[in-house]
Protein backbone atom coordinates (compact mmCIF):
# COMPACT_ATOMS: atom_id res chain seq x y z
CA UNK A 1 0.00 0.00 0.00
CA UNK A 2 0.87 3.37 -0.52
CA UNK A 3 3.19 2.81 -3.07
CA UNK A 4 7.58 3.18 -2.94
CA UNK A 5 7.51 6.46 -1.21
CA UNK A 6 6.38 4.92 2.20
CA UNK A 7 7.65 3.10 5.02
CA UNK A 8 5.24 0.54 6.27
CA UNK A 9 5.71 0.06 10.60
CA UNK A 10 3.65 -2.85 11.38
CA UNK A 11 3.28 -4.39 15.23
CA UNK A 12 4.31 -8.04 14.73
CA UNK A 13 5.70 -8.19 10.90
CA UNK A 14 8.37 -10.53 10.59
CA UNK A 15 9.00 -11.08 7.10
CA UNK A 16 11.60 -9.39 4.92
CA UNK A 17 11.10 -6.29 7.80
CA UNK A 18 12.33 -3.75 5.06
CA UNK A 19 9.51 -1.46 5.24
CA UNK A 20 8.80 -1.83 1.67
CA UNK A 21 4.71 -3.21 2.30
CA UNK A 22 2.63 -4.32 5.15
CA UNK A 23 3.88 -7.34 4.94
CA UNK A 24 7.44 -6.70 4.84
CA UNK A 25 7.40 -3.88 7.36
CA UNK A 26 9.58 -2.69 10.04
CA UNK A 27 7.67 -3.88 13.37
CA UNK A 28 8.68 -1.09 15.40
CA UNK A 29 8.94 2.65 14.88
CA UNK A 30 12.44 2.88 16.51
CA UNK A 31 13.61 0.30 13.49
CA UNK A 32 11.73 2.38 10.76
CA UNK A 33 14.06 5.33 11.89
CA UNK A 34 17.12 3.55 11.94
CA UNK A 35 16.59 3.04 8.39
CA UNK A 36 17.75 6.64 8.13
CA UNK A 37 14.46 7.72 5.56
CA UNK A 38 16.31 9.64 2.72
CA UNK A 39 14.25 11.93 0.05
CA UNK A 40 12.60 9.19 -1.70
CA UNK A 41 11.11 8.07 1.38
CA UNK A 42 7.84 10.69 2.04
CA UNK A 43 5.67 8.87 4.48
CA UNK A 44 5.44 6.25 7.51
CA UNK A 45 2.51 4.65 7.93
CA UNK A 46 2.24 3.24 11.56
CA UNK A 47 0.03 0.21 12.74
CA UNK A 48 1.41 0.25 16.16
CA UNK A 49 0.77 0.22 19.33
CA UNK A 50 2.49 1.79 22.48
CA UNK A 51 5.80 2.35 20.62
CA UNK A 52 8.17 5.25 21.07
CA UNK A 53 11.67 6.42 19.62
CA UNK A 54 14.82 5.27 21.79
CA UNK A 55 16.52 8.89 20.09
CA UNK A 56 16.13 11.81 18.36
CA UNK A 57 16.19 11.74 14.66
CA UNK A 58 17.74 14.34 12.07
CA UNK A 59 15.85 14.71 9.29
CA UNK A 60 17.16 15.07 5.51
CA UNK A 61 14.37 16.13 3.93
CA UNK A 62 10.72 16.28 4.50
CA UNK A 63 8.68 13.64 5.98
CA UNK A 64 4.95 12.70 6.96
CA UNK A 65 4.37 10.63 9.37
CA UNK A 66 0.58 9.01 9.45
CA UNK A 67 -1.05 6.77 12.57
CA UNK A 68 -4.36 5.12 12.40
CA UNK A 69 -3.67 2.18 10.27
CA UNK A 70 -5.11 -1.31 10.32
CA UNK A 71 -1.57 -2.52 8.32
CA UNK A 72 -4.00 -3.30 5.22
CA UNK A 73 -4.53 -0.03 3.62
CA UNK A 74 -3.65 0.84 0.07
CA UNK A 75 -4.45 4.42 0.49
CA UNK A 76 -4.06 5.98 3.72
CA UNK A 77 -7.76 7.41 2.89
CA UNK A 78 -8.70 4.17 3.83
CA UNK A 79 -7.88 4.40 7.02
CA UNK A 80 -10.62 3.77 10.03
CA UNK A 81 -12.72 6.93 10.95
CA UNK A 82 -11.37 8.39 13.87
CA UNK A 83 -8.40 5.53 14.38
CA UNK A 84 -5.11 6.60 15.90
CA UNK A 85 -1.77 4.95 16.44
CA UNK A 86 -0.53 5.48 19.77
CA UNK A 87 2.95 6.35 21.03
CA UNK A 88 3.65 5.51 24.50
CA UNK A 89 6.94 6.11 26.36
CA UNK A 90 5.78 4.24 29.55
CA UNK A 91 6.95 6.92 31.30
CA UNK A 92 10.89 6.47 30.27
CA UNK A 93 11.53 6.84 25.94
CA UNK A 94 10.93 9.27 23.93
CA UNK A 95 7.55 9.32 22.25
CA UNK A 96 8.74 11.54 19.36
CA UNK A 97 12.26 14.07 18.57
CA UNK A 98 12.99 15.25 15.65
CA UNK A 99 15.66 17.67 14.18
CA UNK A 100 14.10 19.21 11.07
CA UNK A 101 16.28 21.58 8.63
CA UNK A 102 15.52 24.47 7.18
CA UNK A 103 14.95 23.17 3.53
CA UNK A 104 12.31 20.17 5.49
CA UNK A 105 8.70 19.94 7.25
CA UNK A 106 7.68 17.57 9.91
CA UNK A 107 3.93 16.49 9.27
CA UNK A 108 2.35 14.56 11.99
CA UNK A 109 -1.08 12.83 12.12
CA UNK A 110 -3.44 10.68 14.06
CA UNK A 111 -1.23 9.86 17.12
CA UNK A 112 -2.35 9.82 20.29
CA UNK A 113 0.96 10.62 22.65
CA UNK A 114 1.23 9.59 26.15
CA UNK A 115 3.57 9.31 29.04
CA UNK A 116 6.74 10.41 26.85
CA UNK A 117 9.90 11.10 29.04
CA UNK A 118 10.57 14.41 27.25
CA UNK A 119 8.19 16.56 25.30
CA UNK A 120 5.67 14.20 23.79
CA UNK A 121 6.40 15.96 20.66
CA UNK A 122 9.62 17.57 20.15
CA UNK A 123 11.03 19.64 16.92
CA UNK A 124 14.28 21.50 17.17
CA UNK A 125 16.57 22.80 14.11
CA UNK A 126 14.67 25.50 11.91
CA UNK A 127 12.09 23.35 9.70
CA UNK A 128 8.43 23.53 9.79
CA UNK A 129 5.91 21.31 11.59
CA UNK A 130 2.37 20.47 11.04
CA UNK A 131 0.86 18.41 13.49
CA UNK A 132 -3.12 17.24 13.00
CA UNK A 133 -5.84 14.98 14.83
CA UNK A 134 -3.12 14.62 17.51
CA UNK A 135 -4.20 13.34 21.06
CA UNK A 136 -1.20 14.62 23.68
CA UNK A 137 -2.15 13.04 27.33
CA UNK A 138 -0.35 12.37 30.99
CA UNK A 139 3.00 13.41 30.89
CA UNK A 140 4.52 12.75 33.50
CA UNK A 141 7.90 14.33 33.63
CA UNK A 142 8.98 17.41 35.63
CA UNK A 143 10.45 20.79 35.00
CA UNK A 144 9.81 20.80 31.74
CA UNK A 145 8.05 23.26 29.13
CA UNK A 146 6.14 22.01 26.48
CA UNK A 147 5.10 18.52 28.06
CA UNK A 148 2.92 18.48 24.92
CA UNK A 149 4.84 19.67 22.31
CA UNK A 150 8.16 21.54 22.25
CA UNK A 151 9.22 23.76 19.13
CA UNK A 152 11.80 25.86 18.36
CA UNK A 153 12.12 27.54 14.95
CA UNK A 154 10.22 27.57 12.00
CA UNK A 155 6.71 27.74 11.25
CA UNK A 156 4.42 25.89 13.66
CA UNK A 157 0.77 24.61 12.56
CA UNK A 158 -1.35 22.50 15.04
CA UNK A 159 -5.61 21.81 14.27
CA UNK A 160 -8.04 19.02 15.43
CA UNK A 161 -5.90 18.72 18.57
CA UNK A 162 -6.45 17.49 22.20
CA UNK A 163 -4.13 18.61 25.63
CA UNK A 164 -5.14 16.35 28.06
CA UNK A 165 -3.80 15.99 31.46
CA UNK A 166 0.01 17.56 31.02
CA UNK A 167 0.52 19.16 34.27
CA UNK A 168 2.82 16.60 35.29
CA UNK A 169 3.33 14.83 38.91
CA UNK A 170 1.90 16.33 42.04
CA UNK A 171 0.37 19.27 39.73
CA UNK A 172 3.98 20.95 39.25
CA UNK A 173 3.79 23.85 36.89
CA UNK A 174 6.80 25.09 34.86
CA UNK A 175 7.66 28.80 33.51
CA UNK A 176 6.55 27.63 29.87
CA UNK A 177 3.71 26.20 28.37
CA UNK A 178 2.84 22.72 29.43
CA UNK A 179 0.55 22.13 26.27
CA UNK A 180 3.15 23.37 24.06
CA UNK A 181 6.22 25.71 23.99
CA UNK A 182 7.12 27.30 21.46
CA UNK A 183 10.86 29.22 21.35
CA UNK A 184 12.19 31.56 18.39
CA UNK A 185 9.41 30.41 16.19
CA UNK A 186 9.03 32.33 12.65
CA UNK A 187 5.03 32.10 13.27
CA UNK A 188 2.45 29.61 14.90
CA UNK A 189 -1.15 28.84 13.80
CA UNK A 190 -3.36 26.76 16.36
Amino acid sequence: GGGPNVIHVRAGANCLMDGTSWTDAYPDLATALASAPDASKTEIWLAVTNNYMEKAITLNSSLTIRGGFAGVENSSDERPEGASTKLDGNNVYRTMDFVVPATATLTVERIVFAHSSQSELKKTGNGDLTVRDCLFTDANTTGMSGRGISASSGTLRVSNCKFLNLIGPNEQNVDGGNGIFMSSCTAAYV
